[in-house]
């Protein structure tokens, strides 16, 4: 319940310190990195056989 607000408190000090840039290259990679494990497990995905 409390994760939420730590993360936006997080993230609201990263965009303070850092500035918006790296954070939304950093939200940028994220998604590419989620697309790619995305695949690699729809790749080992099998369906059943029926008969």
């Amino acid at each position: 319940m409390d994760g939420g607000l730590i993360f936006s408190l997080a993230i609201g000090q990263l965009a303070d310190t850092l500035g918006y840039g790296p954070l939304f290259a950093c939200l940028a990679v994220f998604d590419i990195i989620g697309a790619l494990v995305l695949v690699v497990m729809m790749k080992r995905l099998t369906l059943p056989v029926t008969a």
